[in-house]
């Protein structure tokens, strides 16, 4: 799949791109900002335009039920200046009643940063939302 390809399977605002370690990675939010199954996941490739490669286990960030938390998509990167370490930024229902909210929740959001991190193989890790 080429970049072009992803660009035309995701929303326009949801696609992030970050370089790492010689590795372009492409992050999507997946499902819609009211669901609360939206999600991140991710994909590489050694060029900006492709091809892509998608893991079989690209989900990085997504809902934990036992915390309240709910609707965590659209996203971007965060790296601390000359240093590997990585944080994502993205939106989830707000806390605690936005689940209840039905559609409305995906338009009564809050705002969350967590850490990123990566495997000796350059996957990322799949991230643990945090209250």
């Amino acid at each position: 799949m080429s970049a072009y390809e992803l660009r035309k399977r995701v929303s326009a605002p949801s696609l992030y791109v970050f370089y790492r370690n010689g590795l372009y990675y492409f992050l999507w939010s997946e499902d819609d900002t009211r669901s609360e199954n939206y999600r991140v996941r991710y994909a590489t490739s050694l060029s900006p335009t492709g091809p892509l490669t998608i893991p079989e286990n690209n989900l990085i960030l997504a809902k934990d039920p036992s915390k309240g938390i709910y609707g965590t998509g659209h996203n971007s990167v965060l790296q601390i200046p000359e240093k590997d370490e990585w944080y994502i930024v993205y939106h989830r229902f707000n806390r605690p009643n936005g689940i209840k909210m039905g559609d409305a929740a995906g338009f009564h959001r809050e705002v969350c940063i967590d850490k990123m991190e990566f495997n000796e193989d350059g996957s990322i890790k799949p991230v643990i939302p945090t209250l």
